[in-house]
C-alpha cells in the first residue's frame, strides 16, 4: 500500500487540501516511474534489432556503380575501324587533321554516319586500349594492290599514335597495354582485318608482325584462296570450292601462333571456325562478333562454338552493329553479352564495338563515349525497358573490360615463345588452292605454279651474252713509273669493314630455292652444288665471303620491272622477308645491321654486317607509305629506278632513246626524296638517267650514292655515270660504288675494272669512290673478280699498282684504300643519319602522287590500283 494512504489514516486531522496534495505527488511518481519502465522495454525491443540488423548487413556488398572497373583495369576494344575513315574522309593526309576535337561539329565528319570516335569521346569513354584496325575492302584489293594498301593504313595508324603522344601509346604486348594504362594513355594496337591483305604469302604475315600487327582476321567478307568467309554458311547449296581452313590455310595459323600473333576468327565461316580451333596452338579471338542464338546472322558465332572457345581458352568481344545484334538498342547489346556470358563463363567474353566500321550504331551506345553507360547498366541488372537480369558483379565487370584479353594474350604470347626454336613456316601456297577456290587466273600475280619455269627462263637468259663492245686496256697509261708499297692491300679490309654496296644472293634464293631456306645450306661451297655449282650468276656463299673478308653486304630486295602495277610490293615484302630470315639463320656469322655504328659493331665482332636495300622505285607503287615501312623493316637505301621508268622518274634506258619525252623527277618524285633524307635512307641512283642524277643531286638534302655504277667516259654505257655528274657528286658529298659487270665496264679483266677505279679517283678524288660489285645479279663477272672471295686480291693489285698485264698505274695508299674500302660509306651513312637527326620535327611527306603523273608516264589504266579516283582529286 502506498505509503500516503497510510498517513492519511491515522492521521484524521489532515486537512482535504494536504491531502490532495499527496495524491498529486504520488500520481508524478508513478508517471516516472512508467515513463522509465517503457523506455527501458522499448531499449529491450529495439536495440536488438538493430544488432541483428548490423550483423545481417555486414557480408552485404556494397553497392557499386559498374564505370568503377574503367578506374581499375584497361577497357580494352578490340576493333576500331578509324584509319578506314580516315583514309576515306582525309585520304589519310593527318598533318592538318585534328583528331583532338569534337568532330561531331566537323563539317565533314559530322556528315559522315561512320564517325564515332576523337580524343574527346575516347577520354570520356574512358578506353584504356584499342586495337586500330588496318582495313581496306577485300571485294577492291584482293588479287590487285591488298598488300600495298593495308601497309597504307598501318602507317596512317602509326602516324596517328605517334601525333597525339599525350593521349596515345604505342603497344604490342600485354605488359604494353598495363604500362599505357599506369600511364593513363590509350594503349594503341595495330590489327589487320582481313586475309586477303596478306596475298596469301606467308612473308608478308611475318613482316606485318613486325610492323606491329597483333592480330589478324582471316577473312573478311570474302572467301581467301585458303579459308572461307561467313557469307558461306548462308549460301544454298553450299558452294563447291567451299575450303573451310585449306591445308595451307593450317599454316597460316601455325606461323601466326609461332609469332605471337592473335588468330581472329570473326567474318570466317562456320567450318573455319571448328577448324582453327582444332588446329590452333593457341587461344583464338573473335575480335568484334556477337551470339547467332540470341540473332541469326551468320556473323556471329553458335553455341556450339562459343562452348569449344570456352574450352580452348580463347575470348569473343562483342559487337554492337545492329545488323548482327538484332535490334538497336543498347538492350539488345546486353541480350548478347548475357548469353555469351551463360555459355562461355565470365572467363571468355570481352567487347569488339566496331565503332568507325559501321554505318548505324545502337540508342545507348552511340560512340565510344558510351561504355561507361553499358558498365553500369551490367552492374545494376536493369534493362532499359525494366527487364531484370543476373548483375555483373566487379570482377565479372573486370574481366569484361580487360582482364580476359590480356590473359589470352599473355596466353599467345607464352606460345610464342615456347615455339623460339621452331623455323618459319615457309612452303607457298599451292596452285591447285587458287584453282579450287575458282581464282586461279591471277592477272595480277607475276608467278603462278612454281618458279620452275621463271628459272628456266632466266638460266636462258644469263646463257645468252649481252652483246657489248669488249674494251682492252690499250688505253692503260704506261708511263706511270711503279712504285713499291711496303705493305699488301688485303691487310686494310682487318682494319676496316670492306662494305660492298650491292649483292643480289636474295634473288638466287628466289630463283633456284623459292626463298625456301630452312633446309637450304649457304654456309657451304655453292660451286660444288648440282644446281647452284653450273649457274653463271651464282657468285656468294659463307666460305666465299670469310675468303674474301667482307665486313659489310648490302643484300638487295630486287624484283623484276614485270612486277611493276602488279605485284611488286608484296614481291618485295618476301624479298626482305627471306634476308631477315637469312642472316638469322647464320647469326654466328652475319649480323643484322641499320646504322653506322651497327656496321662497326659486327666488324668488332668478326660477322658480316648485313644491310638490307631495294632495287628499284617501282617496289614502292608511288605510295609514300610503303617507303615508310620499307624503312621500318629495315631498308636503308632504295634505287630510285631500275631497267624501267616509274611515274615519278626516269631510268637510264631512256638516254639511248632520242625520241623520249624527259620527265627526269616530276614534282611528285622530289616528295620521295625529301620523305627519303627525313627518314634517313640514303638514296640510290645507280640505274637511272642522266636527268634524274643532276636533279636528285640538286634536291636532295642529304649525299646521295650509286650502289653499283662504273664510269661513262671508261666505258659509254648508259647505266654509267659522266664526269659532270661526278663532279656534282662530290659537292653533294656523295659515293659511287664500282659495279664489276662486264657488260657495263666495257671488258672481261680485273684491269677493266681498276681502270675505272683509277679514273672515277681522278675525277672525284679519293674520298668519294666505294665497291659495288653486283655479284649474284649478273650473268658474267670479270676474270680474277669472279666471286665475292676475290676482293682481297684486288686490293693487292691497288696497292701494286701493276695490272694484270704487267702495266702499271699510281699505287693506292694505305689511307686511300681504307676510304675505298668502307669509310668513305660510312661517312656518307652518317651524314645521311645526321640529316635524319636535324629533321626529327618535319612531319612526313604525305602528298598522293597526281593522276597526272601516271598520265604522263602513259600509264594511266591502272587495272591493279583499286584507290586510283582519290588520286584524281
Amino acid at each position: 500500500m502506498p505509503y500516503a494512504l497510510i498517513y492519511s489514516r491515522t492521521n484524521p486531522r489532515l486537512s482535504d487540501d494536504n491531502n490532495l496534495s499527496m495524491i498529486v505527488l504520488t500520481n508524478k511518481k508513478l508517471l516516472t516511474a512508467c515513463v522509465i519502465a517503457t523506455v527501458i522495454t522499448v531499449c529491450a525491443i529495439v536495440v536488438p534489432i538493430i544488432v541483428v540488423n548490423t550483423y545481417d548487413d555486414a557480408p552485404t556488398p556494397k553497392k557499386f556503380v559498374g564505370r568503377e572497373v574503367l578506374d581499375e583495369v584497361p577497357l580494352i576494344d578490340g576493333h576500331n575501324d578509324l584509319p578506314f575513315s580516315i583514309y576515306l574522309v582525309e585520304r589519310n593526309l593527318i598533318n592538318h587533321f585534328n583528331l583532338d576535337s569534337n568532330l561531331k561539329e566537323h563539317p565533314v565528319w559530322s556528315a559522315d554516319n561512320r564517325s564515332h570516335t576523337d580524343l574527346p569521346r575516347l577520354r570520356q569513354g574512358k578506353l584504356g586500349a584499342q586495337f586500330w584496325v588496318a582495313y581496306i575492302r577485300c571485294v577492291d584489293t584482293q588479287y590487285k594492290d591488298a598488300v600495298a594498301r593495308t601497309l597504307e593504313q598501318i602507317d596512317v595508324t602509326k602516324r596517328i599514335i605517334k601525333k597525339y603522344p599525350n593521349d596515345l601509346k604505342y603497344a604490342d604486348s600485354a605488359d604494353g597495354i598495363m604500362e599505357a594504362f599506369r600511364e593513363k594513355k590509350l594503349a594503341s594496337l595495330i590489327a589487320v582485318e582481313g586475309g586477303h591483305s596478306i596475298d596469301s604469302r606467308l612473308a608478308v604475315l611475318r613482316l606485318f608482325y613486325e610492323l606491329g600487327v597483333r592480330y589478324m582476321t582471316l577473312t573478311h567478307s570474302c572467301n581467301t584462296p585458303w579459308a572461307d568467309a561467313s557469307p558461306v554458311d548462308d549460301e544454298t547449296p553450299a558452294p563447291s570450292q567451299l575450303n573451310n581452313l585449306s591445308a595451307w590455310g593450317r599454316h597460316v595459323i601455325w606461323e601466326m601462333n609461332r609469332l605471337g600473333m592473335m588468330i581472329d576468327i570473326s567474318h570466317v565461316s562456320y567450318g573455319v571456325m571448328r577448324d582453327v580451333l582444332q588446329h590452333s596452338r593457341a587461344p583464338v579471338i573473335f575480335s568484334h562478333s556477337s551470339a547467332h542464338a540470341v540473332f541469326e546472322h551468320h556473323r556471329n558465332v553458335q553455341d556450339d562454338i562459343l562452348w569449344e572457345l570456352g574450352r580452348k581458352r580463347g575470348i569473343v568481344m562483342v559487337n554492337f552493329y545492329p545488323l548482327f545484334v538484332g535490334g538497336n538498342t543498347i538492350d539488345d547489346v546486353i541480350k548478347h553479352l548475357n548469353h555469351i556470358r551463360k555459355i562461355t563463363g565470365v572467363d571468355h567474353i570481352g567487347l569488339g564495338g566496331d565503332y568507325n566500321g559501321v554505318t548505324v550504331t545502337p540508342e545507348g551506345l552511340e560512340d565510344v563515349s558510351k561504355y561507361p553507360d553499358l558498365f553500369d547498366m551490367l552492374a545494376n541488372g536493369v534493362l532499359r525497358t525494366g527487364e531484370m537480369f543476373e548483375p555483373w558483379t566487379r570482377e565479372d565487370l573486370q574481366k569484361l573490360a580487360g582482364l580476359n584479353l590480356l590473359r589470352v594474350f599473355r596466353e599467345v604470347e607464352r606460345t610464342r615463345d615456347g615455339l623460339v626454336d621452331e623455323e618459319p613456316f615457309e612452303d607457298l601456297i599451292p596452285y591447285e588452292e587458287f584453282e579450287r577456290a575458282n581464282v586461279a587466273d591471277q592477272p595480277f600475280m607475276a608467278y603462278k605454279k612454281t618458279l620452275t619455269m621463271g628459272v628456266l627462263i632466266l638460266l636462258g637468259v644469263l646463257a645468252v651474252a649481252i652483246a657489248v663492245p669488249i674494251a682492252t686496256n690499250i688505253d692503260a697509261d704506261n708511263s706511270v713509273v711503279p712504285q713499291v708499297n711496303q705493305f699488301f692491300g688485303r691487310t686494310v679490309l682487318d682494319e676496316v669493314p670492306l662494305i660492298d654496296g650491292h649483292n643480289d644472293l636474295p634473288w638466287n634464293l628466289y630463283n633456284y630455292e623459292r626463298n625456301q631456306i630452312n633446309k637450304f645450306e649457304l654456309n657451304t661451297n655453292l660451286l660444288e652444288h648440282p644446281v647452284w655449282g653450273p649457274a653463271t650468276n651464282s657468285h656468294t656463299d659463307i666460305p666465299r665471303l670469310k675468303a674474301g673478308k667482307v665486313g659489310a653486304q648490302f643484300w638487295v630486295a630486287y624484283v623484276g620491272c614485270n612486277n611493276q602495277y602488279k605485284d611488286a610490293v608484296e614481291r618485295t615484302l618476301e624479298q626482305i622477308d627471306v634476308i631477315k630470315r637469312m642472316v638469322r639463320k647464320y647469326s654466328d656469322h652475319m649480323k643484322y645491321v641499320t646504322s653506322t655504328e651497327g656496321i662497326m659493331a659486327a666488324f668488332q665482332e668478326r660477322k658480316i654486317g648485313s644491310l638490307i636495300a631495294v632495287e628499284g622505285g617501282h617496289s614502292m607503287d608511288s605510295r609514300l607509305a610503303v617507303l615508310r615501312m620499307y624503312y621500318e623493316l629495315g631498308v636503308r637505301y632504295m634505287t630510285l629506278t631500275h631497267s624501267c621508268n616509274t611515274p615519278w622518274a626516269d631510268a637510264s634506258p631512256i638516254d639511248d632513246q632520242p625520241e623520249a619525252k624527259l620527265r627526269n623527277v616530276t614534282e611528285w618524285g622530289r616528295n620521295v626524296l625529301w620523305e627519303m633524307n627525313r627518314l634517313g635512307m640514303l638514296i640510290d641512283v645507280s640505274h637511272v638517267s642522266h636527268g634524274v642524277m643532276v636533279e636528285v643531286l640538286e634536291h636532295s638534302k642529304s649525299p646521295v650514292i650509286f650502289s653499283h655504277s662504273s664510269s661513262y667516259s671508261v666505258f659509254k654505257h648508259h647505266r654509267n655515270v659522266q664526269d659532270d655528274v661526278l663532279k656534282q657528286l662530290v659537292q653533294n658529298n656523295g659515293i659511287i660504288m664500282v659495279n664489276f659487270y662486264t657488260g657495263f665496264i666495257g671488258g672481261r679483266s680485273i684491269d677493266n675494272v681498276i681502270e675505272h677505279l683509277n679514273y672515277i679517283k681522278g675525277i672525284t678524288g679519293p674520298d668519294h669512290i666505294g665497291l659495288g660489285g653486283d655479284f649474284d645479279g649478273v650473268s658474267d663477272v670479270p676474270m680474277f673478280l669472279d666471286d665475292v672471295s676475290k676482293y682481297p686480291d684486288l686490293f693487292d693489285m691497288l696497292a701494286d699498282g701493276v695490272f694484270k698485264n704487267a702495266t702499271t698505274f699510281a699505287p693506292w695508299t694505305r689511307e686511300e684504300l681504307r676510304k675505298l674500302a668502307g669509310e668513305n660509306l660510312l661517312r656518307v651513312f652518317r651524314e645521311v643519319e645526321q640529316v635524319r637527326d636535324s629533321m626529327v620535327d618535319v612531319e612526313p611527306y604525305e602528298d598522293l602522287i597526281p593522276y597526272q603523273d601516271f598520265v604522263d608516264a602513259g600509264v594511266a589504266e591502272q587495272p591493279c590500283m583499286s584507290d586510283l579516283d582519290i588520286h584524281k582529286q
